[in-house]
């Protein structure tokens, strides 16, 4: 009696990491920006709105993360 091999699962969408500490398992629908030739993403608009003011203070962690996302525009 043979078993048919088992096929693999499916492998989960790569994570990636927020410009502010942390992790998406799927950045799909998630705001972005480039910063120094790499996407950054963001858990909230509020968030790519104060780094679009000033990228490297924000990527430094000089900006406090906003408590509350900004109405779409």
């Amino acid at each position: 009696m043979s078993q048919a091999a088992a096929s693999p699962s499916p492998l989960p969408p790569p994570l990636a990491q927020t410009a502010c500490g942390g992790t998406l398992s799927d950045p799909t629908g998630y705001p972005s920006a480039t910063y120094k030739g790499q996407t950054v993403y963001f858990c909230l608009r509020a968030c790519r709105v104060l780094f679009e003011r000033d990228p490297d203070r924000f990527m430094a962690g000089l900006i406090p993360h906003p408590v509350e996302d900004t109405p779409e525009p």
